[in-house]
């Protein structure tokens, strides 16, 4: 069996937040469930929250029923376009690096070994590796093909240790990780759970150096 059920259910967004917020080196935006008569301007502003934030329902996968809000007044009308009776609050993380570019990391968690998958960068605030700059910047893919070939001198000692720790805490056999860099140099966890998924690159010239990654990183999975 691969992965004690009873840790996978551990491995929620708002568990997260929890418990790698007092890793060294990680930093876990804040998280809150919150009832949709109450995701107001005013209720989020009782609660402590500042804009920008993030608006999510909870269940969906790949930027569906996401939302940024800039300001109090944007709320308005958000959360009528959001499934769900309650929604999730998210504090937005600026994680653009000196060029203004976002990016957006995928490590593999597989028996406490780490296994860089990809690297996404984009323009857009909401990162996805499908819908990111990557196809048509040759700059880019060069520089996710540095971080395949060398996590460790593309992100750093200290964010590969903190990278070591949350794997640690999740205690899983397999799992992964999304997760950015902000201008301290912290990991900026996005999500980590048992979920993640390795796809392999297209056949393409372009993106033939992105092969060997995506095999090493899915090959002790299927053992």
């Amino acid at each position: 069996m691969i992965n004690e059920p009873e840790r996978v259910l551990a491995s929620g967004r708002a568990a997260a937040a929890e418990r790698f917020g007092a890793i060294p080196g990680v930093r876990v935006p804040r998280m809150e469930r919150i009832a949709r008569a109450a995701l107001t301007s005013a209720g989020l502003l009782a609660r402590g929250w500042t804009f920008p934030l993030l608006v999510r329902s909870p269940g969906f996968q790949a930027g569906r029923h996401f939302e940024l809000v800039e300001e109090p007044a944007a709320l308005d009308g958000v959360p009528a376009r959001l499934p769900g009776a309650e929604l999730f609050a998210i504090a937005f993380a600026d994680t653009r690096g000196a060029d203004g570019w976002f990016r957006k990391y995928r490590v593999l968690f597989v028996e406490g070994r780490l296994y860089p998958v990809h690297l996404a960068i984009s323009t857009r605030w909401k990162v996805h590796y499908f819908s990111a700059d990557m196809t048509e910047r040759a700059d880019f893919r060069d520089e996710e093909r540095r971080f395949l070939a060398d996590m460790n001198a593309t992100l750093g000692p200290s964010a590969v240790r903190a990278l070591e720790a949350i794997a640690a805490a999740l205690g899983l056999d397999y799992a992964g990780i999304d997760f950015g860099i902000d201008a301290a140099g912290n990991v900026v966890v996005f999500e980590a759970n048992a979920t993640m998924a390795v796809f392999r690159p297209p056949e393409e010239e372009r993106w033939r150096t992105a092969g060997p990654a995506t095999t090493r990183s899915s090959r002790p999975c299927a053992a």
